[in-house]
């Protein structure tokens, strides 16, 4: 399953104004990992140990899917300001 799709099956059961809250958070995850991506060559921290309490990377359910598929969620799920 692409990142879109996990995107589209997120929100397509939800009314307007919980979808249009998860729209922001995918967005923002969206845009998070595209600034980790342009800020380091490798974007995947390893997990790490202290005290027995085992870190794991940032988000590690987006570190499967690659830096087009941000770059398409971010335009995708982009808020939709009304013009006045």
């Amino acid at each position: 399953m692409t990142l879109i799709e996990h995107y589209r099956a997120d929100i397509a059961p939800l009314k307007s104004v919980e979808r249009k809250r998860r729209r922001m958070h995918w967005h923002h995850a969206a845009k998070k990992m595209l600034i980790m991506y342009s800020l380091t060559a490798d974007p995947l921290p390893e997990p790490y140990t202290r005290d027995g309490i085992t870190t794991l990377p940032f988000m590690p359910f987006f570190h499967r899917f690659s830096p087009e598929e941000f770059v398409e969620l971010y335009r995708i799920s982009r808020p939709k300001y009304r013009q006045p």
